[in-house]
């Protein structure tokens, strides 16, 4: 899956400020995403010609107000940010693409203008994506804050009627990548707490000590080694006695550097 991270260009234009949103707020906003689309090894692309030209704020040109007369402005350190954003290397011309993710400047209500958004439109993509190989190659640059097993291929490779589970298993990753290791640290004192947290956001998350022995699954640790750690919590998928299941555990040191949830399998239980 190759997705084209498209720059409006119009959008850096003040007249596209129909919501009158503070300028530092887009160039903080954009470099977000700009952030996030390096660290999945993606290019943002644009038409380096025409973006330059449009009036950031009136009156005064994009390049201007990154490399004109008023370089020495307050604002300094938020036009080097943008700065480096617009001139690391692009996207390629002549590239194909399977998806376009369209970003804005000033926000239009319709693109991506925050990284939120950017990743509301991504894990989109990720859940119209009916192959399960191509599934499984696009998922982790949809959840940057999770690390998934070695053997996570297998587990997809169990879901009968692949494609219309896609969007349930999006939701899922989505909840457990997003909030759950800040949930677990906040109340892990209390483990019915995170669970029923959890529960009320998805269909069902609950332990599963009795058949520990079956859900233990290799990763990579920060050092490329491989490990074998157990990820017996689960959420449920489709319906509460289904045997779909998403297997994770909150966090290792060794892996992620004990930032990142780890997610084992994906799929029916292996038992």
């Amino acid at each position: 899956m190759r997705v084209n991270n498209r720059l409006v260009e119009e959008s850096f234009s003040y007249k596209s400020n129909i919501n009158g949103v503070s300028l530092i707020e887009c160039v903080l906003s954009i470099d977000k995403v700009f952030l996030y689309v390096s660290d999945v090894g993606e290019r943002l692309s644009f038409d380096n010609a025409s973006l330059f030209l449009h009036e950031i704020v009136e009156g005064v040109s994009l390049a201007d107000w990154l490399w004109g007369s008023s370089r020495d402005s307050e604002d300094k350190e938020y036009k080097d940010m943008l700065a480096q954003a617009l001139t690391k290397p692009q996207v390629m011309e002549g590239l194909n693409f399977d998806e376009d993710i369209e970003i804005c400047f000033y926000p239009d209500g319709r693109n991506a203008s925050s990284k939120r958004q950017y990743l509301t439109k991504r894990r989109e993509i990720l859940s119209k994506i009916a192959d399960k190989g191509e599934f499984e190659e696009f998922m982790p640059s949809c959840f940057v804050d999770t690390v998934f097993s070695l053997q996570i291929g297998s587990g997809l490779n169990s879901i009968s009627y692949f494609s219309i589970h896609t969007a349930e298993i999006v939701k899922n990753l989505s909840v457990l990548n997003d909030e759950a290791l800040d949930i677990y640290r906040e109340n892990k004192s209390n483990m019915p707490t995170v669970y029923r947290i959890l529960t009320a956001k998805l269909l069902e998350c609950t332990p599963d000590d009795k058949n520990a022995k079956h859900l233990s699954f290799v990763f990579l640790n920060d050092e490329g080694e491989k490990v074998t750690i157990e990820c017996s919590p689960h959420t449920k998928l489709i319906r509460k006695d289904s045997d779909l299941r998403i297997y994770f555990f909150w966090c290792d040191e060794n892996v992620g550097k004990g930032q990142k949830i780890l997610i084992g399998r994906i799929g029916k239980h292996p038992y």
